[in-house]
């Protein structure tokens, strides 16, 4: 029978590494779907003012269907790839790896959407998001090299509007990392010259969930806002995964509710659809479904129930676990979004750990409010609770 210990050691698809690149790519994601509903620089010129709400609103739903339309196109290209290695498969279009990463993130829906449908279910057991080589594109974003990656998919679709190949342009230039990068919208997009038809092909509205992954996109990454994140820190994050799904392969919650480092674990682990579905059926004996529409007050309920059963697990508490104070490297702040390059490694240690340690763990209803951040990258509020910034995820 499975144990705790062959849970954390199977961790191939949810690494420190891999944690890190998905961090990464939440930033990149946070800038895309801002760019979304913002007016074009040239246009604002003319205009001298900004989209109100409901504009933004209405140019992000419109840009977030024509994203959704191009992550089908790019599964219909990844189909005809299917014989070919997985390592020379083209890489998504950054909008549409915000949609392929927001279907993963539902994981018994995503399975099904791929092996029901005539059209992808040849894909079924072999399709990944390429964390890790989307992390290499934003490591390298001042130098984009995506040519062979575009001629596959002119070669699959000829014509236009298909054949439009990136939705928006990177503004970067050599030696610029900072992510998300200037970007705008490329404008061969827009509704008079893009054509296409809105399929409800998924059981899941991506539209709708993309909204609700940005808004954890947003607390994720205000919770960590240098890149990279000192290893120590994930790895606790990473144990604490693996004793998360303990208790569930023991039956000892009916409704488990990740604290939000456990959650960023749980989601990267499910953006490999060929590892996390298999291995929850060896390990937790049944698929776990991620379900993110849950309401306020069953996840009260279900807090409740993941705090009384760590608790008897492991003699712990689950919303204040002590931190790990051995890491003495510290972190490199993202270029161009740090105040203060010089910050020594003990000050940010004690910084983090500010979201670790608290006088009272916070009322639940308290710890779902957003954490409203404008720069993913500025300093985290202080004396804030890292682990009752619980989902929504």
């Amino acid at each position: 029978m499975t144990s705790l210990l062959e849970l954390s050691r199977d961790n191939g698809a949810f690494t420190t590494g891999r944690a890190q690149a998905h961090l990464t790519l939440l930033r990149m994601f946070c800038g895309i779907y801002d760019l979304f509903g913002t007016m074009h620089p040239l246009v604002a010129m003319v205009m001298k003012r900004a989209y109100t709400a409901q504009k933004v609103e209405h140019w992000t739903n419109y840009y977030l269907e024509v994203a959704n339309f191009r992550y089908t196109l790019y599964l219909d290209l990844l189909v005809s790839l299917r014989h070919t290695p997985k390592n020379t498969w083209p890489l998504p279009q950054w909008d549409v790896a915000l949609m392929m990463h927001t279907h993963m993130l539902s994981p018994v829906k995503f399975a099904n959407d791929i092996a029901s449908n005539p059209r992808y279910s040849s894909l079924v057991g072999i399709i990944n998001l390429p964390l890790m080589r989307l992390y290499d594109k934003l490591q390298n974003i001042d130098n984009p090299d995506f040519k062979a990656d575009r001629d596959l998919w002119f070669a699959k679709y000829p014509n236009k509007p298909e054949r439009n190949y990136e939705l928006l342009q990177i503004l970067a230039t050599r030696g610029q990392k900072t992510i998300p990068p200037n970007m705008v919208m490329n404008n061969g997009f827009v509704p008079k010259r893009y054509k296409f038809t809105k399929l409800p092909l998924f059981g899941i509205d991506l539209v709708a969930a993309v909204k609700r992954q940005i808004a954890f996109a947003r607390k994720i990454t205000a919770i960590y806002p240098y890149d990279p994140v000192p290893e120590t820190m994930l790895l606790d994050s990473e144990q604490r995964y693996a004793k998360f799904m303990n208790p569930i392969r023991l039956n000892a919650t009916e409704m488990p509710v990740p604290a939000l480092d456990i959650d960023l674990f749980w989601h990267t682990h499910q953006l490999t659809p060929s590892n996390y579905l298999p291995w929850c059926n060896h390990h937790i004996g049944r698929p776990i479904n991620h379900d993110d529409t849950v309401g306020a007050g069953d996840l009260d309920t279900g807090l409740a129930m993941t705090i009384s059963a760590w608790q008897a697990t492991y003699s712990e508490d689950y919303l204040n676990p002590s931190p790990n104070t051995s890491s003495r490297t510290a972190p490199q702040p993202m270029p161009q979004a740090t105040p203060n390059t010089d910050r020594p490694t003990q000050e940010f240690q004690h910084q983090f750990n500010s979201h670790w340690l608290t006088d009272q763990c916070p009322q639940p209803k308290q710890a779902h409010q957003d954490l409203q951040s404008s720069n993913h990258l500025s300093p985290p509020p202080t004396r804030t609770l890292l682990q009752a910034s619980l989902l929504h995820s």
